[in-house]
């Protein structure tokens, strides 16, 4: 892994290094500015939540119809063919 790691680092491009009395720094190279800095900016903030409001109850669930009902009736006397 470690052997792995450093053929990756030689094998990336380089630049050069600077010409005595020179340094290299980093530039930001994206269309938009942003600010670099060491410092992370920091906030605090605080905030309260509401006390629970009553509500009303939810209504009762009834799924809406689908289909056509049907039914059966069975009689006393009626012999079905799995009791035999």
């Amino acid at each position: 892994m470690i052997a792995r790691k450093r053929a990756k680092e030689q094998l990336r491009p380089r630049s050069p290094d600077p010409v005595d009395g020179r340094k290299h720094i980093d530039v930001q190279t994206e269309l938009y500015l942003e600010e670099l800095s060491d410092r992370v900016e920091e906030a605090d903030v605080e905030i309260q939540t509401d006390a629970f409001l009553d509500r009303p109850p939810s209504p009762l669930f009834i799924p809406a119809k689908s289909g056509i009902d049907a039914e059966t009736q069975i009689l006393d006397g009626d012999v079905s063919k799995t009791s035999l």
